[in-house]
């Protein structure tokens, strides 16, 4: 039977090779983070035994990126409830007003397809 959820270019994708991704992020605020969520780690918390490691100094906690996309849809979500009030807008369409644009950035920064167009 064949499967009619993934397409061929998605299941092509499938163990594909990317490039890493690094992003700076500023230490005190992955310090502060991993405080805040009680995590003692020392690749969160101290840069000198951080820097010993295979990362070569402090990363964020992996929780960090999921903490920025909760931030993006409470503000979205406050921006529904006064951008039309005393009606409300469906957040929904704040979150697309701003992911769709990001979306398009991302498939041309990956040369146009899932798998880097390939």
């Amino acid at each position: 039977m064949p499967n009619k959820i993934l397409t061929d270019e998605m299941l092509n994708a499938v163990g594909f090779a990317t490039t890493p991704v690094t992003y700076e992020i500023e230490r005190g605020a992955i310090r502060k983070f991993a405080q805040a969520i009680e995590d003692p780690n020392a690749l969160f918390n101290d840069e000198q035994a951080a820097r010993k490691t295979r990362f070569g100094g402090m990363i964020a906690p992996p929780t960090f990126g999921r903490m920025l996309g909760g931030i993006f849809l409470i503000w979205a979500d406050v921006l529904s409830r006064i951008l039309v009030a005393p009606e409300e807008l469906p957040v929904g369409i704040i979150t697309a007003m701003f992911g769709a644009p990001f979306f398009i950035w991302l498939m041309q920064r990956n040369g146009g397809g899932v798998n880097g167009g390939k």
